[in-house]
């Protein structure tokens, strides 16, 4: 039997929160004072819904459940979102000389967060790419640059493009290959460069390591671990290759 206690006035004690009922995830309905009608109280909510990944390029549309790489996921509920953009690892050099054996770059990385509730209402859709990583070099010669990794919704309710730069390859006598740069995030960083010579390394980035440098005689140069790193230079055996790029988009209601 439901029963009703009838106050003036309903105050917190000490330094605890006032609670209100839940019912299993339902709202609850409280009565105004006046009697004139009734609030609604929405049961809490908001938080973490889950992460969407892309290892390979295609779109993203706010509230769509058929986002991402494996095409399972996303949530209807989503309003704002947490991208984490990496580009793609350049691939390491390969050269005769020490001088010129020049490891790939890591990508750059942007992190931002973006209110999702406008495209979602618009039923905007965001373009994905996610970028290469960069082969080695199999000659005397640079490795492959890797690719851009972004996320671009360029007209309509956000017109905005986040990008991961790619990192490169470089081949010069005590050259180094520059990482790639984060832009439009709220947090930007730059890859690691490229290090030279045969003790040198692929650079490492936000979301990987670089591989180490290969010699002739002793061993390979290793690919890039994890996503955006650079690959190892080989000095007389081919260069690695860079790892590639990936976005993730963390969703919240």
């Amino acid at each position: 039997m439901a029963s009703k206690i009838i106050v003036d006035q309903v105050q917190k004690s000490g330094g605890t929160a006032f609670t209100l009922p839940s019912a299993d995830g339902a709202a609850d309905t409280f009565m105004k004072t006046d009697g004139s009608g009734t609030l609604s109280f929405a049961s809490a909510g908001g938080g973490l819904l889950g992460l969407v990944v892309y290892t390979g390029s295609g779109t993203y549309t706010p509230g769509g459940v058929t986002n991402g790489t494996a095409e399972d996921e996303g949530s209807a509920d989503v309003s704002k979102v947490v991208i984490e953009v990496q580009g793609g690892g350049g691939g390491g050099g390969r050269s005769g000389a020490a001088t010129y054996m020049i490891a790939g770059s890591g990508g750059g990385y942007a992190k931002k967060f973006i209110d999702v509730s406008a495209m979602k209402s618009a039923g905007q859709t965001a373009t994905i790419t996610v970028g290469i990583g960069g082969p080695g070099a199999t000659t005397s010669a640079a490795g492959t640059d890797g690719g851009d990794s972004k996320w671009e919704s360029p007209t309509g309710a956000i017109t905005l493009t986040v990008t991961g730069g790619k990192g490169v390859g470089a081949y010069a006598s005590y050259g180094t290959a520059v990482g790639g740069s984060g832009t439009n995030g709220d947090i930007n960083i730059k890859g690691q460069n490229g290090r030279n010579n045969s003790t040198g390394a692929g650079g490492d980035s936000q979301l990987g390591g670089g591989g180490w440098s290969g010699y002739t005689g002793e061993q390979a140069a290793e690919d890039g671990s994890g996503y955006g790193a650079g690959g190892g230079a080989g000095y007389s055996v081919n260069g690695a290759a860079g790892s590639a790029g990936i976005v993730l988009i963390w969703e919240y209601k």
